[in-house]
């Protein structure tokens, strides 16, 4: 499958949890994130409809080619790539500063021959 075209270039941002002071949790990101590139879609083709039956118009898709491992911490499971491991709930700057929050958080990966699909939900 060609992934050449249409490339950008994305920034993951690793999920951290906090505790408060109350004994909550909050989910938050890192401030640094690490840079790849890959090929992004709009799912509003594919036939993913709520129960409302409003079509989904704020997923996106990602399709990123390289060598990956996939391993399993804490039963999550982690996509090991190269220069950056990378799991659900983890958020992705596809149209935001790489400095800001994610505007995309990762909802599933799925695995294929030479490549992965990411794909996202607006945050």
């Amino acid at each position: 499958m060609k992934l050449r075209f249409n490339r950008k270039e994305c920034f993951l941002k690793k999920r951290k949890v906090i505790k408060t002071a109350e004994g909550g949790r909050i989910s938050t990101f890192e401030d640094v994130g690490a840079a790849f590139n890959a090929t992004p879609y709009s799912k509003e083709g594919q036939t993913k409809v709520k129960p409302s039956g409003f079509i989904q118009h704020y997923q996106k898709q990602l399709l990123y080619e390289a060598a990956f491992e996939i391993s399993v911490l804490n039963d999550v499971e982690v996509f090991a790539f190269r220069n950056f491991t990378m799991s659900v709930g983890d958020g992705i700057c596809l149209y935001a500063n790489k400095d800001s929050l994610p505007d995309y958080r990762i909802v599933s990966i799925l695995p294929y021959t030479g490549h992965v699909r990411i794909c996202l939900e607006k945050v």
